[in-house]
């Protein structure tokens, strides 16, 4: 199991110390941090550029034939630019922690999508800018050599697998089915593409060029391997054991984890997610992300609290004590102990989106922080309320300072609290000042998300103090 700090700097209530001392130290440690973070970005980014763009450079530069027409040279010129990207994309979806400690694993996700419509658009426009300058032979004629028939074998897959990706949801394909589909793809794109060039690319004759192509197709294969068959064989081996499955909600259940082994459980930042995967039962092998909703002083077990929703969470409940799990993580960088400086939060959760926070809630009260935190729970009655006793516990101790706004989108007559769905005009009501260092956490519904984001910047927050994980995969 990968291994995280689980150093957190929040102001707790041991021993006094000079407040402005303090708080000078925090807010260097702080500035240093985020310098270290700027530097291991800009090196990564940098790597992931010179990989990308190296080979069309390199064959830029060593190329001593003729000039071809400028269409031909642009084709290539397309291929050699698009082929690298798509080799770049195991790497991306590796889940390795190196980058997901510098941007989120998140954000990378995000990113992997666009570059795989980058790569896509590249290596669809090759062949056809290839055959405009040829009567379009290449793309219409059947009697060509075979390196050139699996290249049009790879260019179907290559369109099929963007179909499917742009079309998942019209077509009502299961997020499995698409998985297993994408990954087989994927698969016969990259290997069909590198065979291809690897025959018919005039670029490749040259030595040093062939070495960066085949060290690419090694990087791919590697990343591959690691992601789809020593990971999981590994956490197959290293299991994680069900010790207890409680109900929340009607449609909520918490599941609380411990290795099989007596090892102790990997740590964690408070708001970080793990993805599970069963290894008994009917969803042997699937893998999906889940936020830990325990903190990370629990001893011996961390816990995720699941709803029910969608294929696989839809038999959640049914989950038995001594039910072997594989666990992956901790990921993403949605965690106030990222921000140590920060001791002014504003909490907006929708849903079961209130796990993150009761993770870091959780925290905050093992540690004595004196952190003051607004949290705003929106849900549609009173019956999907998550947590209501412990919230209201930690709300009437001393650590942290919480206050607790319930807010109900289909709430009884009676429902005493805010009703409707979270506004500004809301929390103005319940936050006294949106001063510069009130930091606003966002958890819930995409489409929620997106509008708070929008009405929270319109209303003059900083971007910079708006944090959410967008994690869709």
């Amino acid at each position: 199991m990968l291994m995280a700090s689980t150093a957190c700097s929040s102001r707790s209530s041991g021993m006094p110390r000079d407040a402005h001392q303090e708080s000078s130290e925090i807010t260097a440690a702080g500035r240093s941090r985020n310098v270290s973070l700027r530097l291991q970005r800009m090196l990564l980014i940098t790597v992931y550029c010179a990989i990308a763009c190296g080979p069309l450079i390199v064959a830029m530069l060593v190329d001593t034939r003729p000039p071809d027409p400028l269409v031909s040279r642009i084709g290539r010129m397309l291929a050699l630019l698009g082929l690298p990207i798509l080799t770049l994309q195991p790497v991306l979806s590796a889940r390795l922690k190196i980058v997901d400690r510098a941007f989120g694993l998140d954000a990378v996700y995000i990113f992997h999508k666009i570059m795989a419509m980058v790569a896509g658009s590249l290596l669809v426009a090759h062949p056809v800018v290839l055959a405009s300058a040829n009567h379009w032979r290449l793309l219409t004629s059947f009697q060509l050599p075979w390196f050139i028939t699996i290249g049009k074998i790879g260019l179907l897959a290559l369109v099929v697998i963007i179909l499917i990706s742009l079309l998942q949801t019209q077509i009502r394909l299961r997020y499995e089915q698409w998985r297993a589909t994408h990954n087989v793809l994927a698969c016969v794109i990259v290997t069909v593409g590198f065979v291809h060039s690897m025959n018919i690319g005039a670029d490749l004759s040259n030595a040093v060029m062939r070495t960066i192509w085949i060290t690419l197709a090694v990087l791919a294969a590697i990343s591959y391997g690691w992601h789809k068959v020593i990971g999981p064989h590994y956490r197959r081996k290293h299991s994680f054991s069900i010790i207890n499955v409680s109900r929340e909600s009607h449609n909520v259940w918490t599941l609380k984890m411990a290795t099989s082994d007596g090892t102790p459980c990997f740590s964690f930042h408070p708001g970080q997610f793990q993805f599970i995967s069963f290894h008994s039962g009917s969803r042997q092998s699937e893998e999906h992300p889940f936020t830990i909703s325990s903190s990370p002083d629990a001893p011996g077990f961390h816990s995720a609290t699941i709803k029910e929703s969608g294929d696989f969470t839809a038999a959640i409940g049914s989950v038995k004590p001594g039910d072997l799990v594989g666990i992956q993580g901790p990921f993403g960088r949605f965690s106030y102990c990222f921000y140590p400086e920060e001791h002014d939060m504003v909490f907006i959760a929708g849903g079961i989106g209130i796990t993150p926070f009761m993770s870091m809630l959780r925290h905050m009260r093992d540690t004595a922080s004196d952190n003051s935190v607004t949290l705003f729970y929106a849900n549609r009655g009173e019956q999907d309320i998550v947590f209501r006793d412990e919230l209201n516990a930690i709300a009437t101790g001393a650590h942290p300072r919480l206050k607790v706004v319930h807010v109900l989108s289909n709430a009884e007559p009676s429902w005493p609290g805010e009703k409707g769905r979270v506004t500004m005009d809301m929390i103005r009501r319940h936050v006294a000042e949106l001063n510069p260092d009130k930091a606003f956490y966002i958890c819930g519904s995409p489409v929620m998300m997106r509008r708070m984001i929008a009405d929270l910047i319109k209303a003059g927050v900083r971007s910079a103090k708006v944090r959410a994980e967008r994690f869709e995969l």
